[in-house]
């Protein structure tokens, strides 16, 4: 399933567990690594609805978590960089 493997990637790549991705917990790490997954899977083409359905949210939080992911982006060229990596993996990157 892409999702989790997405999770699993951004869990590492903030050094989030994916549980916490998936938890309504706000601290400001686990919010920004939710965002930039959330951010990579709507590069990747997904709807905010589904986006939304994946992450037990719904659409209207997704979109401000889109907003606050560009935001962060603006102001922080790293967290650009790894959403727009989040975005690139292929799945062969989950086969390993």
């Amino acid at each position: 399933m892409f999702l989790m493997d997405i999770v699993r990637a951004g869990g590492e790549m903030f050094d989030v567990c994916p549980k916490e991705i998936m938890s309504y917990k706000r601290s400001r790490t686990t919010v920004k690594a939710r965002n930039a997954i959330q951010k990579a899977m709507s590069l990747r083409g997904n709807s905010t609805k589904r986006i939304g359905m994946a992450m037990g949210r719904d659409h209207s939080s997704v979109i401000h978590a889109l907003r606050r992911a560009d935001m962060w982006s603006e102001a922080d060229p790293i967290y650009k960089e790894q959403i727009e990596r989040l975005a690139s993996l292929s799945g062969e990157y989950f086969k390993h």
